[in-house]
């Protein structure tokens, strides 16, 4: 469980960063 919430924080932050940076 811990692995993949680790995961969709990790997505969600550098998709957000991407979209922000846009």
């Amino acid at each position: 469980m811990r692995t993949v919430t680790v995961t969709l924080t990790g997505a969600a932050g550098i998709y957000g960063g991407l979209v922000l940076y846009r």
